[in-house]
């Protein structure tokens, strides 16, 4: 059972568990925990590192747009651009309620008047932006491997076609 359960933890990148799980089936905890701290202990020592050298770095760098900011600037900013994302999904979520509030109203008063919904226009958040460009890049991606590996895998099977169509991938293979 502890194998399987190792087996599980290593293909599903939950490696961190591993020593854990090693020691709860009975191995020698001191080799395990030696693991754990090289697992765990060493990438936050190089996280630590890099917010440190972050933070005093970018109190030196100077632009012509100002100062560079650091980690605790950046983490404020964090929390303010979601405020702004909560604050306009709020701003939607109300929209919808009044739009139906109207449209039921509507309703009572005359049940064969026509509704009208309309779609919230508000402005796009930079999480919704960030929320389309992933959605945007892994369409393409998508798109682009339903194309190209049927091209590839025919190509490479026809001599003739490689040829035909070797030009083409010439040109277009800076852009990748």
């Amino acid at each position: 059972m502890n194998d399987k359960l190792i087996y599980f933890l290593e293909i599903t990148g939950l490696n961190w568990f591993v020593p854990l799980a090693k020691i709860a089936g009975g191995e020698p905890a001191g080799f395990q925990f030696q693991q754990l701290v090289k697992m765990i202990g060493l990438p936050l020592i190089a996280m630590l590192a890099f917010l440190f050298f972050w933070h005093f770095g970018a109190a030196k760098v100077d632009t012509s747009l100002g100062q560079l900011p650091g980690p605790v600037q950046v983490w404020e900013q964090v929390k303010v651009l979601n405020e702004e994302h909560q604050a306009e999904r709020q701003r939607e979520t109300d929209f919808y309620q009044r739009q139906e509030q109207r449209n039921a109203n509507k309703l009572a008063k005359n049940p064969d008047a026509e509704i009208k919904v309309r779609d919230f226009n508000g402005r796009p958040t930079f999480i919704d932006q960030i929320w389309t460009s992933l959605f945007t890049v892994f369409v393409g991606f998508l798109l682009a491997s339903l194309i190209a590996i049927p091209i590839g895998i025919v190509s490479g099977l026809s001599q003739n076609l490689y040829n035909a169509i070797n030009p083409l991938i010439q040109i277009f293979k800076p852009v990748s």
